[in-house]
């Protein structure tokens, strides 16, 4: 069973990225948190790492979670300095 490409937990089942067609594996917390049932906290510093994937698909997880906390300040100066190539970022923002 693959890791969650975010978390690294061990639970991780493939997840399609909407309205494209990448795929992430991801374990179940990551996922529910990409539907909408994220809680800011300590557990989604991960992001730190994971947006700085070399896969496109990790790259798109990662910065919509990184948006859906609005409220982390470490999550906002992380994404002022992150770059994600044009055509990736259009992916994460669609």
């Amino acid at each position: 069973m693959p890791a969650c490409v975010l978390c690294a937990a061990a639970d991780a089942a493939p997840v399609t990225l909407a309205p494209g067609d990448d795929v992430a594996p991801l374990c179940p917390t990551c996922a529910a948190a990409l539907a909408g049932d994220i809680t800011p906290g300590p557990r989604w510093r991960c992001l730190g790492d994971a947006i700085w994937s070399e896969d496109p698909a990790t790259q798109i997880a990662a910065w919509r979670l990184l948006q859906a906390l609005p409220g982390e300040a470490w999550a906002a100066e992380l994404l002022d300095t992150v770059y994600l190539d044009p055509e990736v970022l259009k992916r994460a923002e669609a």
